[in-house]
């Protein structure tokens, strides 16, 4: 029997996000129901990058924490950052395939990629 979203208690879910905090803005609610639902949600941002953004600065380890935090409130067991402030982070769309295979791979636990 198919629950929310097609998805039954116990299926696996990976939501891939550009950066940490637009898994939760643009995915929150769902995510929510999911693990709600006993669906386990992992997550994945591609890129978190330190420098100036809108009327401050983005500072990488804070995001980093926040996102952890944001993963918390939501449920999801499995998170990761594939890449912080280096070149790949910098043009993620050259490297996703590679990342999302890498995190496939290393279900078992966080990969260091």
């Amino acid at each position: 029997m198919s629950g929310l979203l097609g998805l039954s208690e116990g299926d696996r879910v990976l939501v891939v996000a550009a950066h940490p905090d637009d898994e939760t803005l643009g995915m929150g609610g769902a995510i929510a129901a999911m693990t709600a639902a006993g669906i386990v949600v992992e997550t994945l941002a591609v890129a978190c990058l330190t420098g100036p953004m809108y009327l401050g600065v983005s500072d990488a380890a804070v995001r980093a924490v926040e996102y952890g935090s944001a993963c918390d409130v939501l449920g999801v067991g499995r998170r990761q950052v594939a890449w912080t402030d280096d070149d790949r982070a910098a043009a993620p769309w050259r490297y996703l395939t590679p990342v999302c295979q890498t995190h496939m791979r290393h279900q078992g636990g966080m990969s260091s990629l």
